[in-house]
């Protein structure tokens, strides 16, 4: 295993971790993108989302700090090494490699760490605040009472308004009624069409009082 490089970003030290933890536990992790954390904007969060991220941070940092505490021992070096001289040099790599995993869990668990603070904080503003839930409840319920009165006026002022829009087309159908009479008789061809009515029903006020 190839010792970290100082210039590595946040990312990649992290993706060697989680394969360190892979090979210490002899676990699959799956693919890196769904296994590390996410860091989304905390403030474009909602408290269930950042309790959520913020237990699976807590999963991950427990897992590394279970590593490094010694409860859980590396997988390829269940087996003791034979311990004659002929194998020394070997033993010897082993325990370099051991202590760059242990280095490698050692960063991956600061930056797990660090990512975690700003979701944490605002999770622990939500849990601090959970005394004004019933306030913006109250306020909820007020507004909803409030809709309800306003939606009663919206169905009375309709209800009115389809009463209107039947008297107009009845008054229409009334006018129809005179215009047949008034063309079986009327010989002036200027008074073709001269009985309308004035004022025209908005096709807006129609499709309300069908709504």
């Amino acid at each position: 295993m190839s010792e970290l490089k100082s210039d590595l970003s946040d990312d990649e030290v992290l993706m060697s971790a989680y394969r360190t933890l892979s090979n210490w536990t002899n676990e699959s992790i799956g693919l890196m993108s769904q296994t590390i954390p996410k860091t989304p904007d905390p403030n474009q969060m909602s408290a269930l989302q950042l309790q959520a991220l913020v237990e699976k941070y807590d999963t991950d940092i427990k897992r590394f700090k279970d590593l490094l505490a010694g409860k859980v021992k590396p997988h390829t070096l269940m087996v003791e090494p034979p311990v004659d001289r002929q194998n020394m040099p070997k033993a010897k790599r082993t325990e370099q490699e051991l202590q760059k995993d242990i280095g490698t869990i050692r960063q991956g668990l600061s930056i797990l760490k660090k990512r975690r603070g700003p979701y944490a904080h605002k999770l622990f503003l939500a849990k601090i605040n959970q005394l004004k839930l019933s306030g913006i409840t109250s306020q909820a319920e007020q507004l909803n009472q409030e809709a309800t009165q306003i939606t009663a006026e919206i169905e009375e002022h309709r209800t009115k308004i389809k009463s209107a829009v039947n008297r107009y087309y009845q008054l229409q159908s009334r006018l129809n009624d005179l215009n047949t009479k008034f063309n079986n008789i009327n010989l002036d061809p200027t008074k073709i069409g001269a009985l309308t009515l004035s004022s025209r029903l908005p096709t807006v006020v129609q499709d309300f009082a069908k709504s």
